[in-house]
C-alpha cells in the first residue's frame, strides 16, 4: 500500500464515526505502526481519536458501537486476532479499539473517550513516518467547525 492508501484506510472510517456519532473531538492523530518488534515494516495506519464523553461513558460507547454497525463494523475481533480489550470491532481488515483515556490528573484528556482504528500492515515503509495531526481535516470533512473558539468541550470531570 502507498502512504496515501494507508492514510485513507483509517481516515475514512474515522470521519464516518465522528460524523455518525457527532463526536466532540479533542485530538485526532495518525501514526504509522510497525508490524514487527524491531520497528521495521510492514506498517499500518493507526488513527487515534480522543473525544468528549457524557457522564455515562459505557452507554455512550455502546451507542457509538451500535452506530458503527450501520457502517458495516462487526462487534469483536476477527477470528484470527486476539485482544484483551473487550470493546473491539472489526470491518474487513480494520480493527477499532474503544476505551476511556485515563492518565494522571494533569492530562487534558482525562475522562475522554478514545477510539483507535488500526489498518492493515501492508505499507512497506512510510515516506515520513511521523505522527500527523488530522483533527482539523476530520472535523472539516465531517461537517464540524474547525474554529477552536467554537470548541467549549473539556474532558476533565468537574
Amino acid at each position: 500500500m502507498t502512504d496515501a492508501e494507508t492514510r485513507s484506510q483509517v481516515l475514512e472510517p474515522a470521519i464516518d464515526a465522528v460524523r455518525g456519532n457527532n463526536l466532540k473531538l479533542k485530538s485526532a492523530m495518525l501514526y504509522y505502526e510497525s508490524g514487527t518488534d524491531d520497528g521495521h515494516g510492514p506498517f499500518a495506519g493507526d488513527l487515534v481519536l480522543i473525544f468528549e464523553q457524557p457522564i455515562d461513558p459505557m452507554a455512550y460507547r455502546a451507542q457509538i458501537m451500535a452506530q458503527m454497525t450501520t457502517d458495516g463494523w462487526v462487534a469483536g475481533a476477527r477470528p484470527d486476532q486476539h485482544y484483551h480489550n473487550k470493546y473491539i470491532m472489526n470491518k474487513g481488515n480494520l480493527v477499532a479499539h474503544f476505551d476511556t483515556y485515563v492518565v494522571n490528573d494533569n492530562s487534558a484528556y482525562q475522562g475522554c473517550g478514545r477510539i483507535e482504528i488500526l489498518g492493515e500492515y501492508r505499507n512497506p515503509k512510510p515516506q515520513d513516518g511521523l505522527p500527523e495531526d488530522v483533527l482539523t481535516e476530520i472535523k472539516r470533512r465531517a461537517g464540524f467547525s474547525t474554529d477552536p473558539l467554537d470548541d467549549p468541550y473539556n474532558c476533565k470531570s468537574n
